[in-house]
């Protein structure tokens, strides 16, 4: 492994508390168990087993056990809602790069049925609508702390959505992979070449690394 590769990997282990590839969201210990938060999506930029119980562009898992109970409480108890109003309200937490699968949106919501902190009535077309009881007001207040957490840990990831998505960079990406077509595609292109341009790739990658922006 390049020493340029395994810093950015320390660097993404720093920064998510994940193993290199996982992008890990709170650890909703109060809940804890087996339920349904597993393998279930697929990245949205291609096929395969994406991360637990939806789809996202990075490949690994996007919550830890339970997040997606703790939210799902949290939504019922600030109204009734129909399942795939909890998809929505999860993939604009994360700001589109995530959307839980209803194979794992409707277990979680029957588990809220099952321990008591939500009641089932059947809604308009036939539709299960969810509302949280007393029990479950009690079970949110209780973890609070990880509510929050996980919120704010919501927050910088969707900002960081939005910032991958900007123009600018966007831009900045078009003209590299439009000068790297010309250069390979023209008569001169070899091995020499392209060490060199990988070279100045790293290079600007390294120095995208250490940037400190102040806030």
């Amino acid at each position: 492994m390049s020493d340029f590769h395994h810093h950015r990997e320390r660097a993404f282990c720093r920064s998510h508390g994940a193993v290199p590839g996982h992008q890990h969201i709170a650890h909703a210990g109060s809940f804890g168990g087996h339920h349904p938060e597993g393998h279930h999506g697929s990245g949205r930029g291609g096929g395969g087993h994406g991360g637990h119980g939806g789809r996202h562009g990075r490949g690994g898992r996007m919550f830890e056990q339970g997040a997606i109970k703790i939210l799902a409480l949290n939504l019922v108890a600030e109204r009734p809602c129909y399942g795939y109003e909890l998809i929505k309200y999860i993939e604009t937490l994360v700001g589109g790069d995530y959307s839980p699968s209803p194979g794992v949106i409707y277990p979680t919501l029957t588990y809220l049925v099952d321990m008591g902190w939500a009641t089932v009535t059947e809604g308009d077309a036939g539709r299960k609508q969810y509302t949280v009881t007393a029990a479950g007001l009690e079970q949110l207040e209780r973890v609070r702390p990880e509510l929050h957490a996980l919120l704010a840990r919501l927050k910088l990831v969707r900002e960081g959505s939005d910032a991958r998505r900007s123009p600018d960079i966007e831009r900045a990406m078009n003209n590299l992979k439009a000068v790297l077509h010309v250069r390979f595609s023209e008569g001169n292109a070899s091995p020499e070449l392209a060490r060199k341009i990988a070279a100045l790739i790293d290079e600007a990658a390294l120095g995208i690394q250490k940037l400190e922006v102040s806030v």
